[in-house]
């Protein structure tokens, strides 16, 4: 919709009014769509690839395979959660 544009804003209100569906339907894809970028499982997956580059950094300097295989670990027990 274009910003300023009242006649496209109050044609999308209308819609909504006059349509629970339409409201309903478009609520749960919001929904949707914040548990897959912000829930838990996104969250955790951001931290596990933050984690994974930084051990592969240090791992390529420190030879950290004791890091790599604690890592591993901590991937089973999310798993479980799920």
């Amino acid at each position: 919709m274009p910003r300023a544009d009242p006649e496209s804003m109050a044609l999308a209100l209308r819609a909504y009014a006059e349509s629970s569906e339409l409201c309903r339907n478009q609520g749960k894809e919001a929904r949707r769509t914040i548990e897959n970028e912000f829930g838990m499982e996104a969250m955790v997956n951001g931290y596990i690839k933050i984690y994974d580059t930084w051990l592969a950094k240090n791992a390529r300097r420190k030879g950290a395979e004791h890091s790599v295989r604690h890592l591993g670990h901590l991937r089973r027990q999310g798993q479980a959660r799920d």
